[in-house]
C-alpha cells in the first residue's frame, strides 16, 4: 500500500498543515456538526484499498469527537464544548482478506474550539488531549510531561490538578503551580499500563478548563519500547541561535534499521517553520532561531515502526534548547525618565521619578551581564539602584542649588560585556525651596514727571549705591559693582531723588524693583512703606508728620504721591521687600522736594503813599516799598523796578526796594505824582512772575512864592455913595483880589490897607477872604485910593 495520502478539507477554517497535520478553528457547534473530512487514497484495489478511519484513544479517556468510519468525517459528539484545544490521532487502514496484511497511516490533527467573542481573553490548553509515555523502572520524582496553556491577563494564579477514579491510587501527581506531571511512587507496585485522568486548571473564581490526560507505562523489556527514549526525561538537544540549516540531533536506536522507523512532527506551524525532522529521524533548522523570541521547543515526534510482524505507533517528547549568542543589547523600558528633587536635599535623598529605571538584556548568563552608567554635568551627585531602578543624590561636595542648577539633563548608558549598547534620557528638576532673600537691585525713575537723580553731594561724595545702567532705558539705575563685590549684604541706600513740588497727586515718582531667585510661589515678593521721616522747610508751620505723603503699590513697587507735597522739604523712606516666608531686604530712599515758581510776589500793603517837600533832591530816600514770594531760593529773588520810571523823579532799588527822589520838586508845578512799581521773581528755569503796586507821592509847599494881585486896574463905582452924600455910615466898596501860590499856610495871605492921603477920610475896613469893607465919611471927596497887601 501507498503511503501517499490526500486531505480534502471542506471547511474553510482549517488549514493543511505540513507531515499530515491538520490545524481546525472551531467555532462552539452542535452535537452532529461536521468539524472537517479527511480522504485517504489507497491505490490498492478491493478489501485491498478499502479505507476506513477511526480515532484512537484510550478505553477510559472521553473525546468530544468523531469519525465516520466510511467517510472520515469528524462530527462534534459532545454537548457543551468549552474553548480548548484537542488533539486527535486518526487512524486510516485498508482491509485486507488477511488481517496480518493489514497496513495503517497516522494523521494528527488538533482542533481547537473558540467561543463567539474572538476578542475574549480565555486561555486555552497547548496540545490538549495529552498523552505521555513513561518507563516501568523509572525513577521517583521522574517528569512524565506537562500541562501547558496559553497566556491569560488578569486571571491571578492559576493551579492545576490531575483527577482519576482508581480506589488503588495513581504513582502520578501534578505539581500545583507548574502543571508538571511527575512520578511520586514505585511503578512496580501497580499492574496498570494506561492511566487516563481529567486535568483541571482553574484560577479558584471565574475559569475552570478541563482536558485528558493519558500515560502509558511500558515494560522496559516490549518490543515496542524501541519507540521510546531510554531514559526518564524527554530527549534534549542543542542548538546555537542565529544559524539555519543547521543539524540539531538524531533521534533512533543503533540496533535498528532506519528502515523500520518514520518519524512526523506533530506540532502546530509555530514549531514545523522552523524545525523539521527527516524520515529517518534527523533533527535540523530551517530558518535561523533567535533565544529572545523563544528559547525551547517541545516538540511532539510521532514514530511509526513497521518490522515484519511488529507493528507500532508511539511518540518523542523532544526539547530544542536554543542556545544563546550576545546578540541582543541592554534594552531601556523607557526612551527617557523625568525626575524632581527638592534643593539643599541630604544625602541619600531619592529622586522622585515618574517611572521605576528598569533595563533587561535578552541575553542570558554572561552574555546578559551589563552595567549602566550616569553621564553629563552634575552625573556625579546621583547613583543608580539597579535592583529597585531609583536614582538617588549621593551627596557631593556641593549641595543642589537650584538657583544654580535647575535642571540636570543626564544620559542613562547600558552596556554589556560585549560591547552592545543603548541610551535613555534622564532628565531631574531641581525644585525650588525658599532659601532666598528678596533682593532689590533696580529702581527706575520718571524724568518725563520731573524726577531727578542727585548722585553727588556738594562735596562731590556718592549718594546711594545705585548708578545709571548704560545702554539701557533712560531713567534705569542698578547696583554699583563696588556694592556688588561687598562679601557681607548690608542695606541699600538709593541715590537722592528731587521731585517738583508740583507733581501731581497719585503720580509715580520711582519703581523699586527687587528679584528673588526661588522660583514659583517662592518668588512673589510684596513690598512695603516701613517708615517714612519728614523733614520739613525751615517756614513751614506743620508741627507734626501726622499723614503720609507717599505710599508703595505692593505688587509693583510703584511709590506713588499720597498728598501735595511741601516744597524744600525732604522725607527718607525705608521700604522693603519680602517673601511668603517673611524673608526681605530694605531699601532706603532720599526724596527732596524741589520749589517750583508757582507763587508770585506779594506787596505788604495794597497801594503805598509818601509825603515830600517841594525842593531838589539827590537821592533822597522816601521810603521802602516791600513785596514777599512764597516761593524759595532763586524762585523768592524779588528784582523791584518803576515801570515807565522815566517818566518822574523817583527811583527804586532793585533788590531791597527802597524808594528815592531824584531831581526838582516843584508844588506850584506839579503837586502830585502818581506811578506803578513792579516786583518780579527770577526763577533759574521757568517764567518769571510778578506783581505791582500804586505809589502816591505828595509834594508839600514851601513859601517860596510871594502874593501877587489881578484885577487891580478895574475902576469900580459906588453908585449909593454918589446918591447918598454926606452920611455917617460905613458902606460896602468892592476889593482888588491877590492870589499866593501857595497852597498851605504858608501861603495864606495876610491883607491889610493903607491910606494913600493922610486926612481921616476912610474908616477902619473890614477885609475878608472875598471882600473888603471901609467906612468912608460922604461929600468930601469923590474918590479914594487904598493900599492892599
Amino acid at each position: 500500500m501507498s503511503e501517499a495520502q490526500d486531505f480534502e478539507i471542506r471547511e474553510r477554517n482549517i488549514q493543511l498543515c505540513r507531515n499530515s497535520n491538520l490545524l481546525i478553528n472551531v467555532i462552539l457547534r452542535l452535537i452532529g456538526d461536521i468539524v472537517g473530512q479527511l480522504h485517504a487514497i489507497d491505490p490498492d484495489l478491493g478489501r485491498n484499498g478499502y479505507v476506513t478511519y477511526s480515532i484512537q484513544k484510550a478505553p477510559n479517556n472521553s473525546i468530544p469527537f468523531d469519525v465516520d468510519s466510511k467517510t472520515g468525517q469528524i462530527v462534534v459528539a459532545q454537548e457543551g464544548l468549552q474553548p480548548s484545544e484537542h488533539l486527535l490521532f486518526v487512524e486510516a487502514s485498508d482491509q485486507p482478506v488477511n488481517p496480518s496484511e493489514k497496513r495503517s497511516s497516522l494523521a494528527v490533527i488538533t482542533v481547537d474550539i473558540r467561543d463567539h467573542d474572538e476578542n475574549q481573553d480565555v486561555p486555552d490548553f497547548i496540545g490538549a488531549p495529552y498523552e505521555f509515555w513513561v518507563g516501568g523502572n523509572v525513577d521517583i520524582g521522574t517528569s512524565v510531561g506537562q500541562i501547558r496553556i496559553t497566556d491569560s491577563n488578569n486571571r491571578g494564579i492559576l493551579l492545576y490538578d490531575l483527577l482519576h477514579s482508581y480506589h488503588e491510587g495513581v504513582p502520578f501527581a501534578v505539581e500545583e503551580k507548574s502543571g508538571t506531571i511527575t512520578v511520586v511512587d514505585d511503578l512496580k507496585k501497580y499492574s496498570r499500563e494506561h492511566y487516563d485522568f481529567e486535568t483541571v486548571v482553574t484560577n479558584e473564581r471565574d475559569l475552570n478548563l478541563v482536558t485528558n490526560v493519558t500515560i502509558h507505562v511500558v515494560d522496559p523489556k516490549d518490543e515496542k519500547t524501541i519507540l521510546m527514549k531510554t531514559g526518564t526525561t524527554p530527549v534534549e538537544f542543542h542548538v546555537k541561535e542565529n544559524e539555519p540549516n543547521v543539524l540539531i540531533g538524531k533521534l533512533g536506536f543503533k540496533t535498528n534499521s532506519s528502515n523500520s522507523l518514520k518519524f512526523t512532527i506533530a506540532n502546530q506551524k509555530d514549531v514545523t517553520d522552523h524545525i523539521s525532522i527527516t524520515p529517518d529521524g534527523t533533527l535540523y533548522t530551517q530558518n535561523p532561531l533567535d533565544r529572545e523570541t523563544r528559547d525551547i521547543y517541545r516538540l511532539t515526534i510521532i514514530a511509526e515502526y513497521n518490522k515484519g510482524s511488529v507493528l507500532g505507533t508511539g511518540i518523542y517528547l523532544v526539547n530544542i534548547i536554543v542556545d544563546d549568542e550576545n546578540d541582543s543589547k541592554p534594552t531601556f523600558e523607557r526612551a527617557s525618565y523625568e525626575g524632581r528633587i527638592r534643593e539643599n536635599s541630604r544625602s541619600g535623598t531619592e529622586v522622585d521619578l515618574n517611572y521605576p529605571i528598569h533595563v533587561s538584556d535578552d541575553d542570558i548568563g554572561e552574555n546578559g551581564q551589563f552595567t549602566v552608567t550616569i553621564f553629563g554635568n552634575g552625573s556625579e551627585y546621583f547613583r543608580l539602584d539597579r535592583n529597585l531602578g531609583k536614582i538617588q543624590f549621593t551627596g557631593a561636595d556641593t549641595p543642589l542649588d537650584r538657583e544654580r542648577t535647575s535642571v540636570y539633563n543626564l544620559r542613562l548608558v547600558a552596556k554589556d560585556n560585549g560591547g552592545l549598547s543603548s541610551e535613555a534620557k534622564l532628565t531631574i528638576q531641581v525644585e525650588d525651596e525658599n532659601d532666598n532673600i528678596p533682593s532689590f537691585v533696580q529702581f527706575y525713575i520718571y524724568p518725563d514727571k520731573g524726577v531727578q537723580v542727585l548722585q553727588y553731594d556738594s562735596i562731590g561724595n556718592r549718594l546711594g549705591h545705585f548708578e545709571e545702567a548704560s545702554n539701557s532705558t533712560p531713567g534705569l539705575y542698578v547696583l554699583t559693582q563696588n556694592f556688588l563685590r561687598i562679601l557681607k549684604p548690608k542695606e541699600k541706600m538709593s541715590p537722592f531723588l528731587s521731585v517738583p513740588e508740583d507733581i501731581a497727586v497719585g503720580s509715580s515718582v520711582v519703581r523699586v524693583i527687587a528679584e528673588d531667585k526661588d522660583d514659583g510661589e517662592n518668588s512673589v515678593i510684596k513690598y512695603e512703606m516701613v517708615s517714612e521721616t519728614y523733614i520739613p522747610n525751615e517756614l513751614s508751620s506743620e508741627p507734626f508728620h501726622i499723614i503720609q505723603y507717599f505710599m508703595v503699590q505692593s505688587t509693583t513697587g510703584e511709590i506713588m504721591v499720597a498728598r501735595a507735597l511741601p516744597a524744600e522739604s525732604e522725607f527718607r523712606l525705608n521700604v522693603s521687600a519680602s517673601d511668603r516666608s517673611g524673608l526681605r531686604d530694605h531699601l532706603s530712599i532720599r526724596i527732596t522736594v524741589r520749589d517750583v515758581n508757582d507763587h508770585p510776589p506779594v506787596f505788604k500793603k495794597s497801594w503805598y503813599n509818601f509825603d515830600a517837600e517841594e525842593a531838589s533832591y539827590t537821592r533822597n530816600t522816601l521810603g521802602k516799598i516791600e513785596a514777599t514770594d512764597a516761593d524759595f531760593g532763586q524762585n523768592a529773588n524779588i528784582t523791584y523796578f518803576i515801570k515807565n520810571g522815566s517818566n518822574v523823579p523817583f527811583s527804586i532799588s532793585p533788590t531791597i526796594g527802597t524808594l528815592r527822589v531824584e531831581g526838582l520838586l516843584d508844588r506850584e508845578t506839579q503837586d502830585k505824582y502818581t506811578f506803578v512799581v513792579v516786583a518780579k521773581d527770577n526763577p533759574k528755569a521757568g517764567k518769571s512772575l510778578s506783581s505791582s503796586v500804586s505809589v502816591e507821592v505828595n509834594v508839600l509847599d514851601v513859601n517860596d512864592n510871594p502874593p501877587v494881585f489881578y484885577g487891580y486896574d478895574d475902576l469900580i463905582p459906588n453908585p449909593e455913595a454918589n446918591t447918598f452924600s454926606n452920611h455917617n455910615y460905613q458902606e460896602k466898596i468892592p476889593v482888588y483880589y491877590a492870589t499866593a501860590a501857595e497852597n498851605s499856610p504858608i501861603g495864606k495871605i495876610d491883607r491889610t490897607y493903607l491910606p494913600l492921603t493922610p486926612k481921616k477920610e476912610v474908616l477902619p475896613a473890614h477885609i475878608s477872604s472875598a471882600m473888603c469893607s471901609v467906612g468912608l465919611q460922604s461929600g468930601e471927596r469923590e474918590g479914594h485910593n487904598i493900599l492892599l497887601r
